[in-house]
């Protein structure tokens, strides 16, 4: 179900079941307790959070690439703070620029939030998703000049400025969403994609930051956990990106959209790609070393390795373009021969991990003549600028 938090024209707060036209439905009684839904349509003249929250947990560096990107080490410990309640941010309302303790260094942070819906003390990993009514999007907005320097070693000054949490625009309930480590989450500022990425490389599971945070603490119902930001925050690029008065900003989860549910997948530095995991003869995913530990992406879309180790010569069957004869011999059926190029194996996997990072290619996005002049100018530049930094 998704469950909106409006107002009426008599300023009235409700909750209403929205339905798969888009129209919305009256809910009464308690989303925390015993609630139904009724067959009066809402009156929305003001869509708000969809709840209110009893406090606000929040986790830092849970993604292994922004952890990448801040140059910060892998916690041993999921990194804890906290935003006041009361800085939530309806859907479409506008973030508001700290001007008093002034800002000029705002950035976004698209999080997914987790809505305990019944209370949670000691509770073990495999029944921490029963505790959980549902999931939101969330924004962790942030001052980093004062995050960074103005807090005191603290994060909370610099991320409880007003309206720095916005929350919405509805809450699915947690029966629609069965593996919450496996959601698309992107961040889109001004019409640009700024963040895009998957829950499923967080560094602690949504199971697991329950766990841990209910431990000797009781999480209240409507408490509400953010979960951490990937990568691509604004304070990482180059030059850095900070939010400006008059923008437009808006995080989305791929929940939303259950095509988005397994996106396209990129595996960076730190995956080494051991092999494929296929489907039906299709490839689906990869299965990878990260941190010596085996783990398993999947993609609805184009798999994508971007800069990662490559090790296994399966990892060419999306195309099954190279030398026959070595494609065979490691068990790979080869869809086009080129043995003009005269490349080894290892070669052309190199030249297919490059020319995905730059051109944003799937291994099986490139016809034959085009994989062979790219597999050329990737030799003729080795030398170069543009030489392979993950050659073997």
């Amino acid at each position: 179900m998704k469950i909106i938090r409006f107002a009426n024209s008599q300023g009235l707060i409700a909750h209403a079941a929205q339905q798969a036209d888009g129209s919305t439905l009256v809910i009464e009684g308690d989303i925390f307790g015993d609630f139904h839904v009724t067959d009066r349509p809402a009156e929305v003249t003001k869509l708000l959070a969809p709840v209110q929250p009893f406090a606000i947990i929040c986790i830092g560096l849970n993604y292994k690439f922004h952890a990448e990107e801040t140059k910060a080490s892998i916690p041993q410990h999921p990194v804890v703070f906290m935003k006041l309640p009361n800085v939530v941010q309806h859907p479409g309302h506008p973030i508001l620029l700290p001007t008093h303790l002034k800002s000029d260094k705002v950035d976004y942070e698209c999080e997914l939030a987790v809505i305990i819906g019944k209370k949670a003390r000691n509770v073990s990993k495999a029944d921490a998703l029963k505790h959980v009514l549902g999931y939101t999007c969330g924004n962790d907005v942030s001052a980093r000049d004062w995050q960074k320097h103005g807090g005191g070693g603290q994060w909370c000054r610099g991320k409880s400025f007003d309206t720095f949490c916005p929350l919405g625009p509805v809450l699915v309930t947690a029966d629609e969403i069965q593996n919450p480590n496996s959601l698309g989450i992107k961040t889109i500022l001004n019409g640009q994609t700024m963040q895009d990425w998957s829950t499923n490389d967080m560094i602690f599971d949504v199971p697991t930051l329950i766990e841990f945070l209910s431990g000797s603490t009781t999480l209240m119902p409507g408490t509400v956990i953010l979960t951490g930001t990937p990568h691509g925050v604004g304070m990482a690029r180059t030059p850095p990106v900070f939010m400006k008065d008059g923008e437009r900003h808006g995080p989305a989860t791929a929940f939303l959209d259950p095509a988005l549910a397994r996106p396209n997948l990129t595996l960076t530095t730190s995956a080494t790609a051991t092999r494929l995991l296929l489907e039906n003869g299709r490839a689906v995913g990869v299965e990878f070393l990260r941190m010596g530990k085996v783990e398993r992406a999947y993609s609805d879309g184009e798999v994508v390795l971007a800069g990662g180790t490559v090790n296994s010569p399966q990892l060419l069957l999306l195309s099954g373009i190279g030398p026959a004869d070595e494609l065979r011999a490691a068990g790979v059926e080869p869809a086009h021969d080129l043995p003009g190029v005269g490349r080894s194996l290892q070669d052309h996997i190199n030249c297919v991990v490059t020319f995905a990072t730059r051109e944003k290619f799937g291994i099986g996005g490139m016809s034959a003549e085009e994989y062979a002049a790219a597999l050329q100018e990737w030799h003729d530049s080795r030398s170069g600028s543009m030489a392979n930094p993950w050659s073997t």
